[in-house]
């Protein structure tokens, strides 16, 4: 039941009826519907002229302002290229060129051991850089050093050699129970070993620049510089020669060629002399791969291939000598730059978009 006072309040509130509808169209005069088509007849015809904007001011192209700023016309530097043409005519081949005999000895002894051999090209000072920049490294990401020794890095990079050569699935396996090697887990503890690859490095972290090989780079020239001392020899190869690496942290430095015998890996330009020994080499970084090497301008119209040659031919001691490359390097301007300017003698096969209308 309702108490009293309730609904005496209720009888008190005045009926839905009673109350006024407002409308919003109450305060708008009214307006009759001839009126509006009255006005909308009266109109005037819109046109592109009369048609206006407030915020768009319409000029013609006379009255228009073009504002213009004063740049400077670039200046485009012509590369100068080897002019050279040739006349080709049936009949034998009569040019020819005189070579001095090759007399090259190995400059090796025999009576070195394979640790000899390393050594000329990984000398001591690197072994002590090394461990400074990773127990640096060491330092950058825990605090705390691993303390690497000279001696534990011969020991790591022996066991890397050994690992290359008695191949296994895993690194894991030459410290394993049922497949345990020896050789490589009486040098070292897997517990160390993990630690040494986790943090080994090749130069501070801190030193970055825009070489793509920045971390390698000190350590590649280093053992670029200790090639270059061994004495040379007269007969060179030039081409290239993969590192394999199938690892995804590499990023565009990774190369993939399907008709090699190692698919995936860093590629590098070498000039190796007959008897096997490797003279100098450069990283493939494309584009950026001759950024510290000058060039003449008729060098530079060479393409890549033919800079690729001149660089590797540069460092050459001896002279006369002969450079042998396949046909990715090869064409006659190369060919003529190298005996006029160099005195250098190449042999190679050639493409046929090479030989200038020669072969059809």
């Amino acid at each position: 039941m309702n108490s009293p006072s309730v609904s005496a309040n209720i009888e008190a509130l005045p009926s839905i009826s009673s109350l006024p509808v407002l409308s919003p169209m109450s305060n708008i005069p009214s307006v009759t519907t001839s009126f509006i088509i009255d006005q909308m007849v009266n109109l005037p015809p819109q046109s592109p002229q009369n048609i206006s904007s407030p915020r768009l001011t319409r000029r013609t192209r006379t009255e228009r302002q073009i504002q213009s700023t004063n740049v400077r016309p670039r200046h485009v530097i012509k590369k100068k290229k080897i002019d050279l043409k040739f006349r080709w005519s049936n009949g034998r081949f009569q040019h020819y060129a005189e070579l001095e005999p090759d007399e090259f000895q190995s400059p090796i002894p025999d009576n070195k051991c394979a640790y000899d051999y390393f050594s000329d090209f990984f000398s001591e000072d690197l072994f002590a850089e090394i461990c400074q920049y990773s127990n640096m490294y060491a330092m950058q990401l825990t605090g705390q050093s691993i303390n690497l020794t000279v001696e534990e890095l011969r020991n790591f990079i022996s066991i890397k050699v050994i690992m290359g050569i008695v191949s296994m699935p895993s690194y894991l396996d030459y410290w394993s129970t049922t497949t345990r090697y020896p050789l490589v887990a009486d040098v070292m503890s897997l517990k160390r070993y993990q630690q040494i690859r986790r943090y080994i490095h090749f130069v501070d972290n801190n030193e970055t620049n825009s070489d793509p090989y920045f971390k390698i780079r000190p350590f590649a020239e280093r053992i670029r510089q200790n090639c270059l001392k061994v004495e040379e020899e007269t007969r060179f190869s030039i081409d290239e020669m993969v590192i394999p690496y199938k690892g995804t942290k590499a990023g565009k430095k990774r190369q993939y060629n399907p008709q090699k015998p190692r698919k995936w890996g860093f590629k590098n330009l070498v000039r190796a002399g007959a008897s096997g020994l490797i003279y100098d080499f450069f990283l493939y970084a494309g584009h950026e791969s001759f950024e510290n090497c000058p060039f003449t301008d008729e060098e530079e119209s060479l393409g890549w291939g033919g800079k690729a040659v001149i660089r590797l031919c540069k460092t050459i001691k001896k002279k006369p000598c002969v450079v042998y490359f396949d046909n990715f390097f090869s064409s006659l301007e190369l060919i003529y730059h190298l005996r006029n300017s160099y005195g250098i003698f190449s042999l190679g096969t050639i493409r046929a978009k090479s030989t200038q209308k020669c072969c059809k």
